[in-house]
């Protein structure tokens, strides 16, 4: 006499073994699935391991703040990761653009006005290099105006 357990599922019945190759690994604790799980950064949880990034706390109603692929209470957010803007100084909320070197900013007047400034460096940067450069050429003379005005053949004798 041989005993198969099956599980019933939405598809039909599973063996014991299909069922579990079926199941989800919780992305927290890295244990199959056989409950109720919470799908967010296409990953599995258990709900009781999906947790706060900074505090390592439970979410209630699971209402929480994306941020870097990791949740955070709105609170914790606010308190450990959120920046303020680079031009008005207001906190950022999760939707900001942030810049290459890590300034956040608001979409809109603010980042165009920062766009603005950061072109206005861009061509100072540019406009103190040329003159540098022309600094340079005028302190060395030039190879040219170093030689002198006759036909110099220079021979070598070589061993």
């Amino acid at each position: 006499y041989l005993a198969l357990t099956y599980f019933r599922t939405p598809d039909g019945a599973m063996c014991d073994s299909c069922f579990k190759n079926s199941l989800k690994k919780c992305f927290g604790c890295k244990e199959l699935i056989t409950d109720k799980l919470f799908s967010a950064f296409d990953r599995y949880w258990h709900l009781r391991c999906f947790r706060c990034g900074v505090c390592d706390g439970p979410f209630d109603q699971l209402s929480f703040v994306p941020y870097k692929m990791k949740p955070y209470h709105k609170e914790c957010y606010k308190k450990n990761l959120m920046k303020n803007c680079k031009i008005c100084s207001k906190p950022c909320d999760q939707d900001f653009f942030e810049a290459a070197n890590g300034d956040a900013l608001h979409e809109g007047t603010c980042l165009e006005e920062y766009n603005a400034v950061q072109e206005k460096l861009k061509k100072a940067a540019e406009a103190v290099q040329q003159r540098s450069e022309a600094q340079k050429q005028k302190a060395e003379p030039s190879a040219q105006a170093a030689l002198p005005d006759c036909n110099l053949v220079l021979y070598f004798l070589l061993p």
